[in-house]
């Protein structure tokens, strides 16, 4: 029989990890706009006095293997890890895939009057980083 004490350990310890991958949401002032931050998954961050431009990282996928079949001797082994962010700015949704290798290409997007730099990674299995920049245009 399951102990009284364990099922409450166990149902604390979901509550607890529930509530670590709920959302969270931080503001960037205006005066920060072209600092580089960081963005951990699920986290949204919010431009002050720009009507609102939201930026949400909302998923992360790392695919590993090799690129040939096992009877090729010239076979290598890859990692790639694959992000997806979410935009928003005044009614507007755009949500953008991009992967690791892009990163390193000086990798950024326009949106709306915004340039967002995706600077580097910081990927791991417990709590996978971006490094941003936003740009306003002018």
């Amino acid at each position: 029989m399951i102990s009284r004490n364990f099922i409450t350990l166990v149902f604390v310890l979901l509550t607890v990890l529930a509530q670590a991958q709920t959302n969270k949401e931080t503001n960037i002032k205006m005066q920060d706009l072209d600092q580089p931050f960081f963005l951990s998954l699920k986290e949204n961050r919010t431009i002050e006095n720009t009507d609102s431009l939201s930026i949400q990282f909302t998923d992360c996928v790392k695919e590993w293997g090799y690129d040939t079949p096992p009877e090729d001797p010239d076979r290598k082994y890859f990692e790639e890890v694959q992000y997806t962010l979410e935009m928003k700015h005044i009614g507007f949704t755009n949500t953008v895939s991009f992967t690791s290798s892009n990163i390193q290409e000086n990798l950024y997007f326009l949106f709306h009057e915004f340039k967002i730099y995706i600077l580097s990674e910081d990927y791991n299995d417990q709590n996978p980083k971006l490094e941003l920049k936003v740009e306003e245009l002018k």
